[in-house]
């Protein structure tokens, strides 16, 4: 019974820790020109979770409902930008 009970428990913790991420994703490009940009890194404020721009200045990172991302570049300014309950974030950076 306990370990019925333990799982169950294990169980209803896991889905809500799930339950509380957004999957984003976004293009990232020079506010310039309009191209993109390959190896922009982006970053949940705050914490270690990153990733990179693909060649095409493509990204998909999962992160916190209340998270800011920072986007930053050599050569250009980072940028911090607040999700606010978007799925995809565009943003052209100077």
């Amino acid at each position: 019974m306990k370990k019925i009970l333990l799982i169950s428990m294990f169980l209803i913790v896991s889905l809500q820790i799930f339950a509380q991420s957004v999957k984003l994703e976004g293009v990232v490009s020079s506010a310039d020109d309009g191209q993109t940009l390959p190896g922009v890194t982006i970053l949940e404020k705050g914490t270690n979770n990153g990733t990179v721009t693909d060649i095409d200045g493509y990204y998909k990172i999962t992160v916190s409902p209340e998270a800011t991302l920072q986007f930053s570049y050599v050569g250009m300014e980072s940028q911090e930008v607040q999700i606010l309950g978007r799925s995809k974030i565009d943003i052209a950076l100077i």
